[in-house]
């Protein structure tokens, strides 16, 4: 089993690790340009100035600087700071070079180029380099800077920027860490609360003291535990009927067999046939039922041709009919539909019916069940008293009496309305309202 808080870490890191890191290429690169095109716009000066202050020498035949025209920083070995300007014939270049002779490449006039090379001592060179034309001659005028210690700032803001951020995770897993445990304490009395449920204790309205991101949660294990405790008590209810059922057969028969009086075989057989029929009954209920499913929701696609198939089976010379929206989902339990349903076209089946329909339909009022069937019907002022828990009017059929009963409980948990009419052909017409979105 995987730990959820040991997964809010891991995705947590990791996407901070993700946005940071888009963050910091995205600063990183904003920095380095905004520096190189600093010093960049700088050596763009020194490069005019340096243009401005040029002189044609006659008498030597060479290009000259006015005295004062460049900072003397352009007058020490290898300071970092370099200039040139040159023709195809001649050259001017600063005191700074010494005896160093890079390559240098002509600019045409007018055009204007920006390159990094590689200097002396290691040193990491800027270069901005430009053609102009003076004096009906075409000049290169070449300015360099060594930009190594700017990069070792920038590259040391960056060691202090990742140690920081890394800190920064590190106290947030921690904070994090904390708030988890502290939430997670939060949901403690919820196992709490269960295991008194599961003992039987009294708990009070506990989802109002959760928070309220798990208070659906904790909504749907109320609504789950009422459906297991009315379905608990549904069975309890149909055990003891059964048990009821069976106490008299079991009481004749032995009495029958205690008696000094000659035993009638044929009543014992009678007594022994009763006790069949009624377990029979149960189990045709539980085939009809299926295999037991809480909180799903009853896809009448799907769980209604099996149960008829079941029925036709049980009753071969019954005809049911299904009219129902194949897309149509009922919020209620799958259980607790299939058994009302079984219930309903059971006593249909059992009852002298050879045609029988099931029609759901949907409205804005709720769902609505209809099982019709082509019956004799039943007096009208005896339809009332079938929902009574053991009322049989057919006292020759087998069964307890107690399916519209059960069909009456379970109508009664989702605020339904159960009603009991004969139809205008005949027959008995059961109709199931619904309302909408009754999930208990």
């Amino acid at each position: 089993m995987v730990s959820l808080q040991t997964q809010i870490k891991r995705y947590s890191a990791l996407i901070y690790v993700v946005a940071v890191s888009g963050v910091l290429l995205i600063s990183d690169y904003a920095v380095r340009t905004i520096v190189i095109q600093y010093v960049n716009t700088r050596l763009q000066h020194d490069a005019e100035s340096l243009a401005a202050h040029l002189q044609w020498n006659r008498s030597e035949g060479s290009w000259a600087l006015d005295a004062g025209a460049m900072a003397t920083i352009y007058d020490r070995v290898f300071s970092g700071h370099y200039y040139a300007v040159f023709d195809a014939d001649r050259m001017l270049r600063s005191r700074s070079w010494w005896d160093y002779s890079p390559p240098l490449e002509p600019v045409t006039v007018g055009s204007a180029r920006q390159m990094t090379r590689t200097g002396p001592n290691d040193q990491q060179w800027l270069v901005h380099a430009e053609g102009i034309q003076l004096r009906d001659r075409a000049l290169t005028v070449w300015v360099a800077e060594d930009i190594t210690p700017v990069m070792a700032s920038l590259n040391r803001f960056r060691g202090v920027v990742l140690f920081t951020l890394a800190l920064s995770l590190l106290f947030l897993l921690w904070l994090q860490q904390r708030l988890l445990r502290h939430v997670f304490a939060r949901l403690e009395p919820i196992r709490d609360q269960l295991q008194r449920m599961r003992l039987g204790q009294e708990t009070p309205a506990w989802h109002r003291q959760m928070p309220t991101e798990v208070a659906p949660l904790l909504a749907e294990i109320e609504r789950l535990l009422a459906q297991l405790a009315q379905r608990v008590s549904r069975s309890r209810h149909a055990l003891g009927n059964l048990a009821h059922e069976l106490k008299r057969p079991l009481q004749n028969l032995r009495l029958n067999l205690e008696s000094p009086d000659p035993v009638n075989p044929e009543e014992q057989i009678e007594l022994i046939d009763e006790l069949q029929h009624k377990l029979e009954r149960e189990l045709k209920r539980a085939r009809i039922v299926g295999a037991s499913s809480p909180g799903r929701q009853t896809r009448l696609q799907q769980e209604l041709p099996p149960l008829a198939e079941v029925l036709q089976r049980l009753y071969p010379d019954c005809a049911i009919n299904l009219d129902y929206p194949e897309a149509l989902i009922l919020p209620q339990d799958r259980d607790d539909m299939i058994e009302l349903l079984g219930n309903l076209l059971d006593n249909a089946c059992r009852y002298g019916a050879r045609q029988i329909e099931l029609r759901v339909t949907v409205d804005p009022s709720g769902y609505h069940l209809e099982i019709r069937d082509d019956g004799p019907g039943i007096p009208h002022q005896q339809l009332d008293a079938l929902k009574q828990r053991g009322q049989r009017l057919d006292e020759g059929a087998s069964g307890s009496g107690l399916g519209l009963a059960i069909c009456q409980d379970i109508v009664d948990s989702y605020q339904g309305r159960l009603q009991l009419r004969n139809g205008p052909t005949g027959g008995l017409e059961v109709v199931v309202d619904l309302p909408l979105g009754t999930a208990t």
